[in-house]
């Protein structure tokens, strides 16, 4: 329990460098978090191997290249590695394990907040270390019904919003459902 706070209260910390980063008071997003929607997710990655001398082919990924849907992500990798995110230029690099950090990855959401000021993280894991991979990410969620609208410093004169407004959940709902339509209500309900 006391690790959990101790990474609750290291996401509010970096919330509130987000806002200054957005020439915003560091208190900006504190009302829209006093019930975060917070998910600790172990994960594990079996080893993979290449098969006949070729590299791993993206059907075999440990995971594939994706964002994740919410605000943010705070990742604590145990030091097998794995991880690698899409740079600029658009080349995967190794996150390589810093004992004692973590990954700080932008969500989805974040990035409809800046008006992709702050672009999602694109992601993914491959474990070639031959021994298995551990990591739990720790997603930070604003409250359900927290407006996700673009944040007007995220704007630049004569600029308009890339995305109409909405709520946290509103939003996860539409990328999960986008994602897993399995999900969606009409199936639910036979329609």
């Amino acid at each position: 329990m006391e690790d959990y706070q101790a990474v609750h209260r290291l996401a509010g910390q970096v919330t509130a460098a987000v806002a200054v980063a957005l020439e915003l008071p560091e208190d900006y997003f504190a009302a829209w978090f006093t019930t975060p929607m917070v998910i600790l997710s172990p994960l594990h990655y079996p080893p993979q191997q290449a098969t006949g001398g070729e590299a791993i082919s993206e059907a075999r990924i440990g995971a594939g290249a994706h964002s994740d849907y919410g605000c943010l992500a705070l990742l604590a990798q145990d030091d097998r590695g794995g991880l690698q995110v899409r740079n600029a230029a658009g080349r995967w690099i190794d996150a390589k394990p810093v004992p004692g950090t973590f990954v700080v990855n932008v969500g989805d959401m974040l990035a409809r907040w800046t008006n992709d000021l702050f672009p999602p993280t694109l992601h993914r894991v491959i474990n070639t270390s031959g021994l298995d991979r551990q990591s739990i990410p720790f997603f930070y969620d604003p409250n359900y019904d927290a407006p996700v609208e673009v944040i007007p410093t995220c704007l630049a004169e004569g600029e308009q919003p890339k995305y109409p407004p909405t709520t946290s959940i509103a939003h996860l709902q539409e990328r999960f459902g986008a994602t897993l339509p399995y999900l969606d209500e009409s199936l639910v309900d036979g329609g």
